[in-house]
């Protein structure tokens, strides 16, 4: 190590190649600003662009762009072209849908339609995207942000294995959610770096939006931590090496805990159906490398009927089953991810297999000297038997290796059968690292996914015995579960104390306009609404929430301004098309109701009440053609049909009497 007075000199000429060289960039050091890039403030501060780091890790960086984690969010003009644009629509037989994604320069356009009953095509849906989601090594989603900051995920995916477009994971079922899957910070978390997002933005139960300028790609920093204070310590050149190198993590250097914490942040997931929920009293973006996984975030596990763990092999299980293995149980924590992967190199079995039989052979040296290896020796390497490829549970179009090192695989053919996607069916659930609040986190995922009269008792006799105050965050959750059962007399006790505890907390203010609405105490819920919006004016649901209820009490000049921005803010909600079609029936326009009638069910094609108005105001309107169009239609594609099939016969009625 170089003597304090050379340290120094050493540390001034790096500033100075910083200064020189660096991007030509400005290397005023800023509260905001580092090398010319601006620092993170708010949620995550402390971050800057990855092109920073290249400065003095210009080799790393640059390899680092080959590896499917810097790719894995891109505006799709910074995306590497790997799919087919000139593919005919793809047809969803589940939902009698036709998807198709064409590129005209370096614009990317996703398109839905459906055919009606003369082959026609009705219910047209298109919009560009903005992001594309996922590296392309495997599949591809494509994500469209709304002005209000809201990302949703489009049904159609890209599979690379197949070279092919099908539906993404999710999307499968005849009923589902179409154009309005949000992807929410916890999806974000591992799919992209840390946005530039307001301070408490990140927290329970605020609304999830993000910034315009998202990073592309998970960079250096979600393993190695924020590097500003890093830079700028080096730019100053009045800290020691030691100093330096202490503003920055090296993952490989924590011990084993927090070092597969690094890695399992976003590579540890036991179960896709049913996820852990972050710890309550942290924010999403507050992880840093360093710290203990488990004290941010709750994995459970889960039990599915006619399965053992073993048995269990999802997308991404890398991290989940490698846990599994003997190898890694019984290596007091020596085995880990890093043990064969390069987080900065792009290594595989294809391209450099002896690297992946080097670490096998550093536990078990003698194995060259067994008859089967020997027989097997230039043919076959150690993971092709021993931590084989395998199609996944969950997306039955991928084929990815099993990080489960086992003795004895099972046969190719049975590995990679083709599967029917099956909803799974959940027997029991556990906490995998419980800890103090083991019960509380065990219920959760179960309340957030499937809202049942049962879950919302059990987490409500839980806290009676735990005897926690209002204080404490799960509170949001069992008072919004008491919503979603209709429980008000409940949530309104409930209520109450919290907005004595949190004062005009937002969320709090829309959910207890909510219960008010349903109590029909319209104007104490239009001041409740009202008092939410001054304080988030860009949140759809209190826009909505206030204007169906001025559209119920006939408020429709206030209700159409709060409608009409709901649409500028969250083009693809159909919700607030079918109630200013509501107010334009009202207000004898009909052809603007039927217009705002078809967008609504253009968008959501499932859309019961859509259809029912529409059919109604094209009778009302003489177009009679069209109303049975429609109808015949929704029938065939409504998640409610028997309300229109009662209608559809009625009709038949009065056409038999009229012709009589």
């Amino acid at each position: 190590m170089p003597s304090p007075p050379a340290l120094h000199t050493l540390l001034l000429s790096l500033a100075f190649i910083f200064s020189a060289a660096a991007l030509n960039a400005d290397t005023t050091i800023l509260d905001d600003q580092v090398l010319g890039f601006n620092v993170s403030e708010g949620a995550a501060p402390g971050y800057i662009d990855d092109r920073a780091c290249s400065t003095c890790h210009e080799a790393l960086y640059d390899s680092y762009q080959q590896v499917g984690m810097s790719q894995s969010f891109k505006r799709p003009n910074q995306a590497k072209i790997i799919e087919d644009f000139e593919a005919k629509p793809f047809f969803h037989a589940a939902s009698q849908r036709f998807y198709q994604m064409k590129k005209e320069g370096d614009t990317l356009i996703f398109s839905r339609f459906q055919h009606d009953q003369q082959h026609n095509k009705i219910n047209e849906y298109s919009v560009n995207v903005d992001w594309i989601l996922g590296s392309g090594n495997t599949t591809r989603s494509y994500l469209i942000q709304t002005p209000s900051g809201e990302l949703f995920q489009l049904p159609i995916g890209w599979y690379s294995q197949d070279k092919k477009w099908a539906m993404s994971p999710g999307f499968e079922n005849a009923q589902h959610d179409g154009v309005q899957r949000q992807v929410k910070r916890q999806c974000m978390f591992c799919h992209n770096a840390y946005p530039n997002a307001p301070a408490q933005s990140d927290s329970h139960e605020q609304p999830h939006v993000f910034p315009s300028d998202l990073p592309q790609g998970t960079g250096c920093q979600r393993c190695h931590g924020p590097g500003a204070k890093h830079i700028r310590r080096v730019l100053n050149g009045e800290h020691d090496l030691e100093s330096v190198k202490a503003a920055i993590v090296n993952p490989a250097k924590l011990p084993p805990k927090q070092r597969d914490s690094v890695c399992f942040q976003c590579h540890m997931l036991p179960s896709v159906s049913l996820v852990g929920t972050r710890d309550l009293k942290r924010a999403d973006y507050s992880f840093r490398p360093g710290e203990n996984l488990n004290d941010y975030l709750h994995h459970i596990d889960i039990q599915k009927a006619g399965q053992t763990p073993n048995e269990r092999f999802e997308i991404n299980h890398h991290a989940y089953r490698m846990t599994l293995s003997r190898c890694y149980t019984e290596s007091q924590s020596a085995l880990t991810c890093i043990s064969c992967h390069n987080p900065h190199k792009k290594i595989t079995l294809k391209n450099n297999p002896e690297h992946f039989n080097n670490v096998c052979k550093g536990c078990h040296a003698s194995i060259d000297n067994n008859t089967i290896h020997q027989q097997q020796a230039g043919q076959k390497h150690c993971a092709t038997c021993h931590m084989p490829r395998q199609r996944t549970q969950d997306v039955v179009d991928v084929i990815m290796t099993d990080h489960r090192i086992q003795k004895h695989a099972l046969p190719e053919t049975q590995r990679l059968a083709p599967l029917t996607k099956s909803d799974p069916v959940i027997e029991g659930i556990s906490v995998m690292y419980p800890g103090e609040d083991a019960e509380i986190y065990q219920i959760l995922p179960l309340i957030r996914a499937l809202p049942l009269q049962q879950f919302v008792d059990q987490l409500e006799q839980l806290l009676l015995k735990k005897r926690l105050d209002v204080s404490h965050p799960v509170y949001f959750d069992l008072l919004k579960a008491y919503i979603k059962v209709q429980a008000f007399e409940q949530a309104n006790s409930l209520i109450k104390p919290m907005l004595t505890y949190h004062g005009d907390n937002a969320t709090l203010l829309n959910w207890q306009g909510v219960i008010q609405t349903a109590d029909k105490n319209y104007v104490a819920a239009e001041n409740s609404f009202t008092r939410a919006l001054k304080q988030q004016p860009n949140n759809i649901e209190i826009l909505m929430n206030l204007g169906i209820l001025q559209v119920t009490t006939k408020q429709f000049t206030h209700a159409e301004k709060l409608l009409n921005q709901a649409i500028l803010l969250r083009p693809n909600n159909h919700r607030p098309h079918y109630y200013l079609a509501l107010i334009a029936i009202e207000q004898q326009k009909d052809q603007a109701a039927i217009e705002h009638l078809k967008t609504a069910v253009a968008i959501k094609p499932s859309f019961t009440h859509g259809y029912v108005k529409l059919y109604e105001q094209l009778q009302k309107h003489g177009a009679h053609a069209q109303a049975a169009r429609y109808l015949e239609h929704g029938i065939s594609n409504a998640n409610n049909p028997e309300r229109l099939k009662t209608m559809q016969t009625q009709a038949d009625t009065q056409a038999q009497n009229d012709s009589r």
